[in-house]
């Protein structure tokens, strides 16, 4: 087993959400700690047998989770596209975060 001696980030400021010092391409081409921060869902049934008579229940909890994440998300949709970056330029650290890089 690896062991490590100092930390990759040693100064709790330098610790951004969704940053990574060395990023990972997935085979996919999703790039985690290039600086996007992708939602996840939690797909966790509650505690149920699953079989075929409970089916149909099970559909219904997965039908849940995704209209109930699906409808959170569009109600939070800004109205444009520069009021998604006003938005988002108000919450990033200017200095470590460089709107020209990404063409913003």
């Amino acid at each position: 087993m690896q062991t490590f001696q100092q930390l990759t980030i040693e100064k709790p400021a330098d610790l951004l959400f969704g940053v990574a010092p060395k990023p990972l391409k997935t085979r996919r081409g999703m790039i985690l700690g290039g600086g996007l921060v992708y939602p996840e869902l939690n797909f966790t049934l509650p505690p149920m047998f699953v079989d075929e008579a409970t089916m149909p229940e099970v559909r219904r909890q997965y039908q849940q989770i995704i209209t109930g994440a699906s409808q959170r998300a569009v109600e939070v949709i800004p109205a444009s596209k520069a009021e998604f970056i006003g938005e988002m330029m108000g919450a990033v650290h200017t200095t470590k975060f460089v709107a020209a890089d990404y063409d913003l």
